[in-house]
């Protein structure tokens, strides 16, 4: 008895929604975003007046879409800093709530001690970057060579 076994690819997850271009947009992109909107019509839409403006907003989406291009809609995050850890994670979320404590305090009193409190939890923040950049550019640098002796 034969089995056919279908595996499908898990999708990415995407953070935030696909996003118009709109820096792309020049002189020759423009003409030619002009010339969409001018096949597609949309202008000569009738009805009342929020059904028109629907009409014209997605017809411009449209046209903008295919002259200028969509991002994927990655937002945010540490995609780039692959030396982030979890360390480092920990005292960037230390010192975002001490910021927080010595905004909302009141008092000079108060106010004062907040601030020494944020000001050592930069300084950890600070250090905790610092390892986490030196380990990791450390373990590069040996792969590096490892490579090259490989040659």
């Amino acid at each position: 008895m034969d089995i056919g076994i279908l595996i499908k690819s898990k999708k990415r997850f995407v953070r935030g929604q696909p996003r118009i271009g709109w820096g792309a947009l020049t002189k020759y992109t423009a003409l030619e975003l002009e010339g969409k909107l001018a096949t597609i019509g949309s202008w000569k839409s009738d009805g009342d007046a929020n059904g028109m403006w629907t009409t014209t907003a997605d017809c411009i989406r449209e046209a903008a879409r295919e002259v200028l291009g969509v991002s994927k809609g990655y937002l945010g995050g540490h995609r780039g800093n692959w030396w982030w850890n979890d360390v480092v994670q920990s005292k960037v979320e230390a010192k975002k709530a001490a910021f927080l404590k010595l905004v909302k305090s009141t008092g000079e009193e108060q106010r004062r001690a907040n601030k020494e409190r944020y000001k050592e939890a930069r300084r950890e923040a600070k250090v905790a970057v610092m390892k986490a950049k030196t380990a990791a550019f450390g373990r590069q640098k040996d792969i590096r060579k490892l490579g090259g002796r490989r040659k």
